[in-house]
């Protein structure tokens, strides 16, 4: 599973006698318990670092696949010798994720057999030993239910009610989840905090892998959540919608540029999808929009592939 690494620096360990120079690496949920339920302030005495699962350029480095980094959109435009290059490759990573073990595994099989004994260790070890809930069973039904509705904006009353949860207990859920790097649930793209807590938030796996084991993915919702992965690391995330009327699928500010962007999810683009995102971003004034694909269709390139999102 995607893990936070918490370092406490020497000195934690302390009485008026004397300081015992020990270093703690707490791993994964480890860092969800110390940060809620330590009551000592660690300032300047921890570090903490984020360990996300391989990105599509990290998993081709697993592999010995040499490939070269994109500097922008312009360059992840579909390239056919690339694409007949990578395009198994690819596959993998939308079905298999990007845990590192899970990636060095040989055979299908194993991959499969890794994938549930990292989900059942994370349920039966993780969630029993950090978290105070009840019901372990209510708790594997709902990230079943969270993996069918990947890219979907989420009821949180429906939810509750389909699980049998009351609705602080059902947040409770789904902010332990976050925080223990399994979902993450995408705000809407609106100048007003307000707003964007109404209109609700798109929920998404950081693994898809684990998302697969939960539930049977369609072929669009397996190659959104990893286009939602491969993109995390170029800044942040959000998305924009006008209630059924339409919707972008991700706007993304990135790191140290100026205006967002405006990227769309299609498994098979078309030249109509790419005028449609044209409208839409003019329309809200983003300047730079993209499609990204995952299969070329006939008499059209114009998109970016997403195995070249490195």
């Amino acid at each position: 599973m995607p893990e936070e690494l918490l370092t406490i620096t020497p000195g934690l360990i302390s009485s008026a006698e004397n300081t015992h120079r020990i270093k703690f690496i707490l791993t994964g949920s480890s860092s969800y318990y110390l940060k809620n339920f330590f009551s000592e302030s660690l300032a300047g005495r921890k570090i903490v670092f984020e360990l996300f699962p391989l990105t599509f350029g990290e998993f081709l480095a697993f592999k010995g696949v040499v490939y070269r980094q994109r500097a922008d959109f312009a360059e992840m435009t579909f390239d056919p010798y690339e694409y007949e290059r990578l395009k198994g490759l690819y596959e993998e990573y939308l079905i298999y994720g990007g845990l590192p073990e899970v990636v060095l595994a040989g055979r299908p099989e194993t991959k499969g057999e890794l994938l549930n004994d990292i989900l059942s260790s994370y349920i039966n070890i993780d969630v029993r030993t950090l978290a105070d809930f009840q019901k372990i069973g209510e708790l594997q039904q709902l990230l079943r239910l969270l993996a069918s509705r990947i890219g979907n904006k989420l009821d949180n009353s429906k939810l509750a009610s389909i699980v049998g949860l009351s609705r602080p207990t059902l947040l409770a859920y789904l902010e332990f989840l976050e925080q223990t790097y399994v979902i993450q649930r995408l705000p809407a793209y609106t100048s007003s905090p307000d707003r964007a807590a109404a209109l609700g938030r798109k929920l998404y796996f950081y693994d898809n892998g684990i998302a697969g084991v939960l539930a049977r993915l369609s072929e669009g919702a397996l190659f959104e959540n990893a286009v939602f992965n491969q993109l995390r690391p170029y800044g942040a995330l959000s998305y924009l919608a006008k209630g059924s009327e339409y919707e972008i699928d991700f706007i993304l500010q990135q790191t140290g540029a100026g205006a967002p962007v405006a990227l769309e999810v299609k498994t098979h683009p078309l030249p109509a999808d790419a005028q449609k995102l044209a409208r839409l971003a003019a329309a809200h004034a983003l300047p730079a929009a993209h499609v990204i694909g995952r299969f070329p269709t006939p008499g059209f390139t114009e998109f970016v592939w997403g195995g070249l999102i490195f």
